[in-house]
């Protein structure tokens, strides 16, 4: 079997399963999003004041300050941290019932808010809610990885995100439930849907090989799967190389608590040593406080131009609407079509919003004394200011080990959000410290915003360049592994020697020229440079009592082969080979 053919296996099927992910992701945000159509529903007459139908009066205690315990800042960092500690879950768990169980506990806690008679019982359910959402994000992203193959990935992420988006303006019909059957139903009809949702998605989802089309990866670190019929361990057999792999799990004890949580230390000791990820990490983090500073104070800094309300509306929902649909799905294109012929694709998407932001933020809080220069500015950032999240996430996804992959994401989100929260208050610090009003100093307020908003993107370009670099070399010798796996080695190498010896002689037609290439090239020993070397393998073979203080040495030597960290973990393989070799992990 070829690589097209065992990529093909069950697509149809992972792209069904990927499609149901999004309705998931739509229907769990209406739920998130309930509370906030009930507590400002409205009527022109005055069943809003009615208890059926007005949360409020309904609920005596459920004063403003206190729908702001539910719905905003202190339930975004909780759930943060909820997200930090139990996302990586789907790293140790079956992510198919990961997935299944915190939607039904999501829809679970929905189902309870309908019954709720004060505000701490309210609280109580949404805090139930925060717990079980914390699973659902790392968990999604870690299925698209393993159910889409790596030339659809960043579509996959794009298409996800938009449907997660998606599901804001549906969350409107929220007020129409509660208009049709009061808040306590409207909060029991959207937890039927999402029950009815999950008892689908348990029928529909299946649990894919873990690293499913990270060949490197999977043939090491995936035995206990290698005996399904569309696990790469199995379809190697049949594969056109040498490698006559027979994989098998000597051990598996059951985990314990104690386990787990010394793997889930391990998989964050993991990401912090991989320097690709810690550079897109602060990468994001970067941006974030750019986007951060934008939204607090751009709409704030634009009343310094009277008499251009509508305008400045109409430019910034116009741009907030392409930008999120045309620029997230075109960049997708760009990253999928070209990946693989530049490994720095997706960095160079990344570089070139963040250095259009510059200039833009520049024309936007710079240029005080017109309004459609400020304008034009505002609608070329926010067209541009979606574009990196889905290539820094494929990125991020790549380079980090499919065991360690949900905690990744989890940090990524986490920053992302706690930044989102802790930012504002450090920006209104500033502000109040100069005391800077868009009235009365709109220059001096508009150089605030625009070091607030430049600072971070000059600072942002380096770490997404360093990121792409990393990542490069990371593809650079997955794929020569790859082309070794699948027997492929020997045709890159002709076609390259091919395609140079055509242009030299193209260049200088003298097939006696010594600086011509002949045919005495070997490239069986450029080949033989990138296999794995067997025999290093024996000399460091060790029995199970002795793997962790050996498992430093054992990644080191596999690094040395390019294929990164963390690639042996705490599993024993044996492989025979043709030359009746064992490998003993």
């Amino acid at each position: 079997m070829n690589r097209e053919k065992y990529y093909a296996l069950q697509k149809c099927h992972s792209y069904y399963c990927f499609f149901w992910l999004i309705v998931i992701a739509v229907v769990q945000t209406m739920q998130r999003a309930a509370i906030s159509y009930m507590f400002n529903f409205y009527t022109q007459d005055d069943r809003f004041m009615d208890p059926h139908y007005g949360i409020k009066f309904d609920i005596p205690d459920l004063t403003l300050d206190n729908f702001s315990y539910l719905a905003g800042d202190g339930f975004t960092v909780i759930c943060a941290f909820l997200t930090l500690f139990f996302g990586s879950a789907s790293d140790l768990m079956n992510r198919k019932w990961v997935l299944c169980v915190s939607f039904f506990g999501m829809s679970l806690s929905v189902y309870l808010s309908g019954f709720a008679t004060t505000f701490h019982e309210l609280m109580a359910a949404r805090l139930f809610m925060g717990f079980f959402q914390a699973f659902s994000g790392p968990c999604s992203y870690s299925l698209i990885t393993d159910w889409i193959p790596p030339e659809n990935r960043t579509m996959a992420y794009s298409i996800f995100a938009l449907g997660v988006q998606f599901g804001g303006p549906l969350a409107n019909l929220n007020e129409q439930f509660v208009d049709w059957l009061g808040w306590r139903a409207a909060f029991q009809f959207l937890a039927l849907i999402g029950f009815v949702t999950v008892a689908l998605s348990v029928l529909v989802f299946d649990e894919p090989e873990r690293g499913r089309f990270d060949i490197a990866q999977s043939v090491v670190v995936n035995p206990d799967q290698s005996m399904r019929s569309n696990s790469i361990a199995y379809q190697l057999s049949e594969a056109p190389t040498k490698k006559q792999l027979k994989i098998k799990q000597l051990d598996n004890p059951e985990p314990s608590k104690l386990m787990i949580l010394v793997e889930y230390f391990w998989a964050l000791k993991e990401l912090f040593v991989n320097d690709a990820a810690n550079w897109i990490l602060l990468a994001a983090s970067l941006i974030t406080l750019q986007g951060i500073a934008m939204s607090l104070f751009t709409q704030q800094y634009f009343l310094i131009y009277p008499g251009y309300e509508s305008e400045y509306g109409m430019a910034n929902l116009i741009s907030g609407i392409v930008g999120s649909f045309v620029c997230t799905l075109g960049t997708a294109v760009v990253c999928d079509r070209y990946d693989n012929y530049n490994y720095m694709t997706k960095a160079y998407i990344c570089i070139f919003t963040t250095m259009v932001s510059i200039p833009c933020c520049s024309m936007i809080y710079l240029c005080n004394g017109n309004f459609w220069i400020s304008a034009t500015g505002l609608f070329i950032q926010n067209l541009l200011s979606s574009a990196w999240g889905q290539p820094a996430i494929g990125i991020l996804s790549t380079v980090c080990d499919p065991s360690v992959r949900g905690t990744a994401v989890s940090m990524f989100f986490f920053l992302i959000t706690i930044f989102g929260v802790v930012a504002p208050f450090g920006y209104y610090a500033i502000q109040n410290h100069y005391g800077l009003d868009p009235y009365e100093e709109p220059r001096e307020f508009g150089i605030m915003i625009a070091l607030l908003t430049i600072i971070p993107g000059l600072l942002a370009l380096p770490c997404f360049y360093i990121a792409g670099v990393k990542y490069s070399w990371y593809k650079y010798h997955e794929a020569m592994f790859m082309l070794d796996v699948w027997g492929e080695m020997e045709q890159w190498y002709q076609n390259d020697i091919s395609k140079k010896r055509l242009t030299q002689m193209q260049m200088n037609g003298d097939p006696a020229d010594p600086t011509n290439l002949s045919v005495s090239v070997d490239w069986k020993i450029l080949r033989q440079q990138r296999k794995m070397k067997i025999k290093e393998f024996n000399k460091a073979r060790m029995d199970s009592s002795q793997v962790k203080p050996e498992m430093k040495k054992r990644n080191n030597i596999i690094q040395g082969h390019g294929l990164g960290q963390g690639l042996l973990k705490k599993k024993t393989i044996i492989a025979n080979l043709k030359e009746d070799e064992t490998v003993n992990q």
